[in-house]
């Protein structure tokens, strides 16, 4: 398990060129802006276009990016 704590803004962040990504078991808490950010659109978990999977965090800038 990888984790991203305290950063300034957010733990893992995705831009919307950046697709087809697997997130997968990551440890995300107490970053600045979102724990999780996801920036893509497609038919992955929560409307993007990259898989994200058993990541644990608090904030999240679509709800299903989490758990």
């Amino acid at each position: 398990m990888s984790k991203s704590l305290s950063n300034g803004r957010d733990g893992i962040r995705v831009d919307a060129r950046s697709t087809g990504n697997m997130i997968l078991g990551n440890l995300l808490f107490l970053n600045g802006e979102h724990d999780a950010h996801d920036d893509s659109l497609g038919f992955g978990r929560a409307g993007t276009a990259n898989f994200w999977w058993m990541n644990i965090g608090g904030s999240e800038s679509r709800p299903g990016l989490l758990g």
